[in-house]
């Protein structure tokens, strides 16, 4: 489950040269304001690890608005998984952002196949708008249950505006993290999927 923005859609916008003004929004969104990394991030390369059921790791991924205006509406989708088909239970996603208030994660689940693992995700989140230039931390608070697999977890958060998703046009905020949950401090490094 990922958010993509095709050719078609992306040729079509530029052609274009502009979107729609949704309501709230000061200006006409034009292809620019849409790109990759319009709403860009910094590596974050903490990997936060849970030793025990319960334990909190937290990861905490920045995102500035690279455009010189603010954005509309901004939503959010966080992808996360242990990288294989079959799984355990689900964790337990706390999330917020800039130290606003905390809410919980409702995780859909995906069940991978052969050539995919499989994945919980949530989507479609409201986290508000960006300002021009502004820089916003959205904080993942991660907990594991007893029976939950014990690895290496990873995933990522995609970020896209309304006006630019009516266009099919996503993931102008893209970051991946990594969580651990190990009891037996065995794991000393990273999944083979996270050294590309």
């Amino acid at each position: 489950m990922t958010w993509m923005r095709t050719a078609a859609a992306a040729a079509a916008v530029a052609v274009a040269g502009s979107l729609i003004a949704l309501p709230g929004q000061a200006h006409a969104v034009t292809a620019a304001d849409c790109k990759d990394g319009s709403l860009a991030s910094k590596f974050n390369g903490t990997v936060p690890v849970a030793r025990k059921p319960g334990q909190k790791a937290d990861n905490f991924l920045g995102f500035t608005n690279t455009r010189p205006h603010a954005t509309g509406p901004v939503n959010m989708m966080v992808v996360v998984t242990p990288g294989t088909v079959r799984v355990g239970p689900a964790p337990t996603l706390w999330w917020r952002v800039d130290h606003g208030s905390w809410h919980r994660a409702a995780f859909t689940f995906q069940r991978g196949g052969t050539r995919a693992a499989s994945e919980w995700y949530i989507s479609g989140v409201n986290i508000g708008s960006f300002a021009a230039h502004q820089k916003r931390t959205v904080e993942l608070s991660w907990s594991f249950s007893a029976k939950a697999q014990r690895t290496w977890w990873w995933g990522y958060v995609a970020l896209g505006t309304a006006a630019c998703q009516k266009a099919n046009l996503y993931e102008q905020g893209f970051s991946s993290y990594t969580v651990v949950y190990d009891t037996s401090k065995a794991l000393t490094h990273p999944h083979p999927a996270q050294r590309r």
